[in-house]
């Protein structure tokens, strides 16, 4: 009996945690229609998913019978999958910064307020929670590692784009203030700190050093890639 009501107990609370994280990214994903997607398909999946009820399943068949065609033919092509889940990660990191931007200055964690190239797997995979009640509604299956992959290759790309092959390079690019992260714009206190190149230098590239992205790793290929390159 006890174990019973310990599973009952352990299903509401999840059922509670999921709605919560379904209603706290709605708003977000709603902007994101508006802002950044261009397919019909991405569009068509988001816009239902915002009316979807979880405890209605009569409006998910409607839903589900709506977009099965589109959202098939995606579940098929994994190389639309995964830039398309990387995409909605990095947009509600993001939010999360604009969310929080108070936070830059009370705790010691100033990699979280980069951009997603900078902020490392494991604090990216977070938002993850966000979007997967989504993905799961709509039975879209993924690979958390195929997700992963889909990340480092967008961190490979930023690197390689802006020729980041040193410590100096990426603090220039950082000091760039809003042109590096457009969403601090509306912040000045912040962005008075990250575009003096001795406060990044002293407080932000440390803080990526020890909890963000192996920028060492990367910096290390993009000068491997263009030796390959050269020969």
């Amino acid at each position: 009996m006890a174990s019973e009501m310990k599973k009952v107990f352990k299903k509401k609370k999840e059922d509670r945690i999921e709605k919560q994280y379904f209603e706290y990214a709605k708003e977000w994903i709603r902007i994101y229609i508006s802002q950044e997607i261009s397919t019909y398909f991405e569009k068509k999946l988001l816009e239902n998913a915002l009316e979807y009820n979880p405890q209605t399943k009569k409006e998910y068949e409607k839903i589900y019978i709506s977009v099965k065609d589109c959202y098939l033919d995606f579940s098929n092509h994994p190389e639309k999958i995964y830039p398309f889940i990387v995409s909605m990660l990095d947009y509600l990191h993001r939010c999360w910064v604009i969310d929080n931007h108070e936070k830059f200055f009370t705790r010691n964690k100033n990699y979280e307020h980069m951009i997603s190239e900078l902020i490392w797997w494991k604090r990216f995979k977070v938002y993850l929670k966000y979007l997967a009640p989504y993905l799961r509604h709509f039975k879209i299956r993924y690979s958390v590692n195929w997700i992963r992959k889909e990340y480092n290759n967008q961190i490979f790309r930023y690197f390689e784009k802006y020729s980041i092959k040193s410590e100096d390079s990426l603090v220039y690019r950082i000091s760039l203030g809003k042109l590096f992260f457009p969403e601090l714009a509306e912040f000045p206190e912040i962005l008075e700190c990250i575009t003096d190149e001795k406060y990044v230098k002293k407080h932000i590239i440390p803080s990526i050093k020890k909890q963000g992205t192996d920028i060492a790793r990367w910096m290390k290929k993009v000068e491997d890639e263009e030796k390959k390159f050269m020969c």
